[in-house]
C-alpha cells in the first residue's frame, strides 16, 4: 500500500490518520487551499477518505482523474455522489455494524434522559437549587412506553432489542413489512400512523431523497404533546424549524437529538429549552468503536490494492457482484426423476427383464384434485388390492398342484410365451453400464384357472402379465398400443381371472373360481365386470368423456360464483365512489369572529432550570362560527392545537372541543387559550408593556388554527373529510378587556 495515494478530507480520527501516514502516501486536504492542492496532487490521489460530513462530491471526483475508491469513516454516505462514482467505476465503502451497539445505546439513553430530565436535574443540583428550593419536580417513566422505530435496519433492530428489556411494545415503519422476521413487532405503513401509536419515536433510517424531512409537522402533531422524538439518524430527517416550533408551543413533548440539519450549527431556540437533550453527534463516539471503524477503512483500502473483495462495499457504487446461490425454486425445477420398468422377455425360463426408462416430471406443489379424480384413485387402489390377493391365491394353488397336472400347466406357460412373444419388444443387452435396479412381478397367468382348453388359454393370456413402473404404481399398458379406459385396464390386468373370448369360456372360468373357493359358501367376493375378449374402445372413450364433462361442470360453478361476486363488489364500489364525489362538493365554512383577552402579564423571571429570561402569561378566549351547507349528512367538528404566536413562539395554546353539527345548520363555537410563564428568551427583548390596567402599547400576535370536519355519508364506508387552516394577525391591548373582532378580510382561510 506504500504506492497508494490517499486524500484525507478531514482529521476524523488520530489513529486512522497515523496508520494511513505509515502505510500510504497521505495527503491532508485541509493543509492547503483546495485549488492549489488539486493543481499539485490531483493525479496522485487514488483513494479518498472522509466521513458523514465531508465526502466526495461530483466536483471533487471530476478533479481527481486517478480516483479508484472512496472510503467513508461512517455509515452515512449521503455526502458521496454515488451516481458519479458508478459512472466512473469508483468503488465506495463505509463502516457499518461496528457502531450499531453504541448508537442504539445512545438512542435509549436519550429517551431516558428526556423523560426523566436527567440533564436538568444535574443542573438543578449544580446550581444549589436543591438546597434552596427543595426537591426536584416529578418526571415520567420510560418502562412500558410504546416505542416506534423508523427504519428497522441494523441500528433499528438493536434499539428494538434494548427497549424490549424495558417491557416496551415495539412498532416500526419501513418500506416493506416483515411479519415473518419480526412477528412480535407491529408494522405501520405510514410514519403518521406510527407516530400516533407511539410514545417515543426513534429515527434510525438512512438518509436519501425519500427520507428527507420524513418527520414533518403532521408527524409531530400525531406524536402529540406527551410524545418524545429521538433522532440518531441524520439531521435532515427532521424538519428542524417545525420541530423547534412544536417544542416551543407544547405540541411536542420533548426531543433527544444527536444530529442536526446544519451541523455544527444548532438553532438558538433549542439551547434554552428544558424539554430537549442535545449531544454533538457522538453516536459512535467511543474508543472501541472508532478504532474498529478505522480498521474497517484500512481493511477496505488494503483489499482494493490487492484486488480482493471489499469488506463493506456500498450498494449503489461500483462494487463487485457476489455469486448468488440458486434459489430452492431453481434447484427444484432442474430435477428430473428417471424410473425403470420391467417387462417379460418372452422366453420361458429367462429371468433377464427388458428395461426401459421413463422421465417423470413433478412440481413442488401438488395440484388440487377434484372429486371425480379422487374416486378414480380409490377405484385404482381397489383394483391393486384385488390383484395382489388373486396373485397370492394363485401362488398357493401352484404350490399344492399335483404332479400329474404339471404337463398341462407347462402347456399353458408355453402358450403364454408364444402369445406374448409377438407383442414384447426386443430385450436390451445387459452391459455393465445399464445395471440399474428393476422391479419384477410374478405373472399370474401361469395358473390355468381350471380351464384345460389350450386354445382358449392361449387367446386369453395375451395381456395377463401386468407391468409396473414401481412397486407402488398402478398397472401399465405397455403390452398394447392405443388408449385404455379404466374398464379395459380392469379386464386386461385382472390376475388369475382369465377372460375368454366367448361367454361360455367366461362362465367356465367363473365355475372354476367358485369351486376353488368352496362352492360359493362362506365369504362372498364381489364379482368382476363381465366383458368379452374384444374391448370396445369407443364405449370406453365415451365413458371417459362423460367423466370429463362432469368434472368441467363442477369446476365451472365456483368460477361463475366468483365472477358474480366480483361484479357485485365492483358495482357497490362504483356506487360509493359516486356518492363520495357528490358529497365532496359540500364544504363546511369556518369564520373566526373575535378574540377576548382575560389576563396578560409580561415580566422578568427564570425558567425551570434557573435561566433568567422574560416570561409571558396569557389567558384568552376565541369565538368562531361553523356552517354545514350539506343536506345529506352531518359533520363531526374538531381542531388541531390553536396557537397564539409571538415571534415564532406560542405563548398560549388551546383546542376546540369536538362536537357534532347537523345538516344545513350554523353553530357558534368557542375555545379557551392559556399560556403560563412561557419563556421568550431572546425573542422577548423588544417586548415592553406595563402590567397594570393603565399600561400603553399593543402586542402583535398571530392566531393559527386548523378546523377539521368529517362526515359519514354511508356509515363508515363513505366518509368525507375537509380541513380549513385559519391564520389571523391580531394586536392585543393588555390594558383593555374589549374583544378584538375579526373581519373576514383580516384572516386567511386555506382549505386542505
Amino acid at each position: 500500500m506504500e504506492s497508494l495515494g490517499v486524500l484525507l478530507l478531514y482529521p476524523v480520527n488520530a489513529y486512522l490518520e497515523q496508520e494511513l501516514d505509515r502505510r500510504c502516501r497521505l495527503y491532508r486536504f485541509w493543509e492547503s487551499p483546495r485549488d492549489e492542492f488539486l493543481r499539485a496532487h490531483a493525479g496522485a490521489v487514488r483513494a479518498v477518505v472522509g466521513n458523514a460530513n465531508y465526502g466526495a462530491d461530483a466536483a471533487l471526483i471530476d478533479a481527481l482523474p486517478a480516483l479508484e475508491i472512496v472510503a467513508s469513516f461512517s455509515v452515512g454516505i449521503d455526502r458521496v455522489d454515488l451516481a458519479k462514482c458508478r459512472e466512473r467505476g469508483i468503488r465506495v465503502t463505509n463502516t457499518p455494524d461496528v457502531l450499531t451497539d453504541d448508537v442504539a445505546d445512545l438512542a435509549v439513553g436519550l429517551a431516558i434522559a428526556v423523560l426523566r430530565r436527567i440533564p436538568q436535574a444535574d443542573r438543578y443540583v449544580r446550581a444549589g437549587l436543591w438546597k434552596s428550593r427543595g426537591d426536584y419536580t416529578l418526571t415520567t417513566r420510560f418502562s412500558g412506553k410504546r416505542v416506534g422505530i423508523i427504519g428497522l435496519g441494523r441500528i433499528g433492530q438493536a434499539v428494538a432489542r434494548r427497549v424490549e428489556a424495558f417491557d416496551c411494545p415495539v412498532n416500526y415503519h419501513q418500506r416493506t413489512e416483515q411479519k415473518s422476521v419480526y412477528p412480535n413487532y407491529t408494522y405501520y405503513p405510514t410514519v403518521v400512523e406510527l407516530a400516533s401509536n407511539s410514545d417515543v419515536l426513534v429515527v434510525a433510517c438512512p438518509l436519501n431523497a425519500s427520507t428527507r424531512h420524513i418527520v414533518s409537522r403532521e408527524v409531530m402533531e400525531a406524536l402529540g404533546p406527551k410524545g418524545v422524538l429521538i433522532n440518531v439518524g441524520r439531521g435532515p430527517h427532521v424538519d428542524e424549524p417545525e420541530m423547534v416550533a412544536a417544542l416551543a408551543d407544547g405540541r411536542l413533548g420533548g426531543a433527544g437529538l444527536d444530529v442536526f440539519e446544519d451541523e455544527p450549527n444548532v438553532p438558538e431556540a433549542l439551547l434554552g429549552m428544558d424539554n430537549v437533550v442535545l449531544v454533538p453527534h457522538v453516536g459512535s463516539g467511543t474508543y472501541e468503536t472508532r478504532k474498529a471503524m478505522a480498521d474497517l477503512v484500512l481493511g477496505n483500502l488494503e483489499a482494493h490494492v490487492l484486488s480482493k473483495p471489499l469488506l463493506t462495499p456500498v450498494r449503489g457504487g461500483q462494487v463487485e457482484k457476489k455469486q448468488e446461490s440458486p434459489s430452492p425454486t431453481d434447484v427444484w425445477g432442474s430435477m428430473l426423476l428417471i424410473t425403470l420398468r420391467s417387462e417379460p422377455s418372452g422366453r420361458d425360463g429367462d429371468p433377464t427383464p427388458h428395461l426401459t426408462s421413463r422421465p417423470v416430471h413433478f412440481s413442488r406443489r401438488p395440484r388440487r384434485r377434484t372429486r371425480v379424480q379422487r374416486e378414480r384413485d380409490l377405484d385404482d387402489e381397489e383394483l391393486r388390492k384385488r390383484h395382489r390377493k388373486q396373485e397370492n391365491t394363485g401362488e398357493q394353488e401352484r404350490t399344492a398342484r399335483p404332479s400329474g397336472r404339471r404337463d398341462e400347466a407347462q402347456g399353458v406357460r408355453s402358450s403364454d410365451a408364444t402369445s406374448q412373444a409377438t407383442t414384447t419388444p426386443p430385450r436390451t443387452p445387459k452391459t455393465p453400464n445399464n445395471k440399474r435396479p428393476a422391479y419384477y412381478v410374478q405373472s399370474p397367468s401361469h395358473d390355468g384357472g381350471g380351464d384345460k382348453s389350450s386354445s382358449s388359454t392361449t387367446t386369453t393370456t395375451a395381456h395377463t402379465t401386468p407391468v409396473y413402473n414401481s412397486p407402488l404404481d398402478s398397472p401399465s399398458h405397455a403390452s398394447s398400443t392405443g388408449r385404455h379406459s379404466r374398464v379395459s385396464s380392469a379386464t386386461r390386468f385382472s390376475g388369475t381371472l382369465l377372460r375368454s373370448a366367448s361367454p361360455a369360456a367366461g362362465r367356465s372360468a367363473g365355475a372354476g373360481r367358485k369351486k376353488r373357493h368352496g362352492g360359493g359358501s362362506g365369504h362372498k367376493k364381489k364379482k368382476w365386470r363381465e366383458v368379452g375378449g374384444v374391448i370396445d374402445e369407443e364405449a370406453a372413450d365415451e365413458s371417459d368423456d362423460e367423466v370429463d364433462q362432469e368434472q368441467e361442470e363442477e369446476e365451472e360453478l365456483p368460477v361463475c360464483c366468483g365472477v358474480v361476486l366480483c361484479a357485485l363488489i365492483l358495482a357497490f364500489a362504483a356506487a360509493c365512489l359516486v356518492v363520495w364525489g357528490v358529497a365532496r362538493r359540500y364544504k363546511p365554512t369556518v369564520v373566526a369572529k373575535s378574540l377576548t383577552v382575560h389576563n396578560f402579564y409580561a415580566g422578568e423571571g427564570t425558567d425551570r432550570t434557573g435561566v433568567p429570561t422574560k416570561l409571558v402569561t396569557l389567558n384568552c378566549s376565541l369565538a368562531m362560527s361553523v356552517h354545514n351547507p350539506s343536506a345529506m349528512f352531518g359533520i363531526h367538528v374538531s381542531s388541531s392545537s390553536i396557537r397564539l404566536m409571538y415571534s415564532e413562539i406560542a405563548i398560549a395554546t388551546g383546542q376546540l372541543h369536538k362536537f357534532y353539527q347537523p345538516r344545513k345548520s350554523r353553530r357558534a363555537a368557542a375555545a379557551v387559550l392559556h399560556g403560563e410563564k412561557t419563556p421568550l428568551y431572546g425573542a422577548g427583548a423588544t417586548l415592553v408593556v406595563a402590567n397594570d390596567a393603565g399600561g400603553k402599547g399593543k402586542v402583535p400576535l398571530t392566531l393559527e388554527l386548523a378546523v377539521k370536519t368529517r362526515g359519514h355519508v354511508i356509515g363508515r364506508l363513505v366518509r368525507v373529510k375537509h380541513a380549513v387552516r385559519v391564520r389571523c394577525p391580531v394586536a392585543i391591548d393588555p390594558g383593555s378587556s374589549r374583544p378584538v373582532r375579526f373581519r373576514r378580510s383580516d384572516c386567511s382561510y386555506r382549505r386542505r
